[in-house]
């Protein structure tokens, strides 16, 4: 590595630092990584007009972001009454504990749509957010493609506020569905099920095949940080565009972002 490969390297991690302290990107690694910009292999064609009509269409709304952590099992989930609510990956099957329909499903892990994307039925949902990296995916009139950076990423200090231009990831399928949630105008973000504890033996609300497992121990756990970063910075950046994100999760998974409790955003009836 050169002199000015490593100084660059420093800065980059340098960067990541001051993302998840609150503050706000170096200028000169902006400038740096934004030299490395470059889009994801993808398999399917971004319809940008299709895509735009979404823009700002639930403006001053709430909305809910559903991940597959264990913590979802025992929430009271009938009580979620959300103007929309977002599904990530195999949620879909919490579909019907939830106290109104769910809106959307997202995905964007190849492996996951793989495993069991073929089973998801897709016409239950109003919006579908495919990953335009998604080989497999099929086209139907509710599915909303969408393209990835590859680079730089979220935990970088970029993110996108449109699903007509490529979203920066920051490996997970959560920061996707924030960056698309405030593509649509949602005011608040609430998050639940998200708390990258990534138990080797129990991953997920669900029984979590063997690839589910060793991806959670060999792949995510040495991602962590960077997932935390991403979050982090997702919840500073959102503040400045008037958006507020907040975790309701049992478990308190996300350092730097906002949190109240479940019962607190979701009373009883």
């Amino acid at each position: 590595m050169t002199w000015w490969q490593d100084f660059c390297e420093s800065r980059i991690a340098r960067n990541r630092e001051r993302i998840l302290e609150g503050k706000s990107p170096l200028p000169l690694v902006r400038s740096l990584l934004l030299r490395k910009k470059e889009k994801a292999a993808s398999f399917h064609e971004v319809d940008r007009a299709k895509n735009k009509k979404l823009h700002g269409r639930f403006a001053g709304r709430q909305c809910v972001i559903v991940g597959s952590a264990p913590s979802v099992t025992d929430l009271p989930l009938e009580r979620i009454q959300s103007d929309f609510i977002f599904l990530l990956n195999r949620t879909y099957l919490l579909a019907e504990r939830f106290g109104v329909t769910p809106a959307a499903l997202v995905m964007s892990d190849r492996l996951a749509y793989r495993d069991y994307g073929k089973g998801i039925n897709t016409d239950g949902f109003e919006y579908v957010f495919f990953a335009s990296t998604l080989r497999n995916a099929v086209e139907r009139p509710n599915v909303y493609w969408f393209d990835l950076y590859k680079e730089p990423n979220l935990y970088d200090g970029f993110v996108s506020t449109s699903i007509t231009e490529p979203l920066f990831h920051g490996h997970t399928v959560a920061h996707c569905a924030c960056q698309i949630a405030i593509a649509l105008g949602f005011s608040e973000i609430v998050l639940i099920g998200i708390d990258l504890s990534f138990d080797p033996g129990k991953p997920h609300f669900y029984a979590s095949s063997e690839r589910e497992k060793r991806w959670a121990t060999d792949v995510s756990q040495s991602k962590k940080s960077r997932m935390i970063s991403s979050f982090a910075f997702l919840a500073n950046v959102s503040k400045r565009l008037h958006v507020k994100i907040i975790n309701a999760s049992p478990v308190d998974g996300l350092p730097g972002v906002p949190r109240k409790t479940f019962t607190e955003i979701f009373k009883s009836s």
